[in-house]
């Protein structure tokens, strides 16, 4: 003979179960989700640093060559300056 005054409560045991399992696998996926966010923007804040990096220095770069040309030339004067003598 089945005992039919336990099956509610089996029923509501095994649908929790697996509630808190569907839960759990959710919660699994949000997490790798959000790792997988964090890490591209991790790696695009990487470049987009590189990239500013890259931009300063060579900024700097040719601001010290400009002003390195006008010493020079003040030094040294122009190729107008010299006078060719023949």
């Amino acid at each position: 003979m089945i005992c039919l005054g336990g099956l509610p409560r089996l029923l509501l045991s095994h649908l929790l179960d697996s509630k808190k399992a569907e839960f759990l696998v959710d919660q699994r996926q949000k997490f790798i989700s959000s790792l997988r966010i964090l890490l591209f923007d991790g790696i695009q804040d990487a470049c987009d640093f590189s990239h500013m990096c890259s931009s300063l220095f060579w900024a700097v770069a040719i601001s010290i060559l400009r002003k390195t040309c006008a010493l020079l030339k003040t030094l040294c004067g122009t190729p107008d300056d010299h006078q060719v003598v023949r």
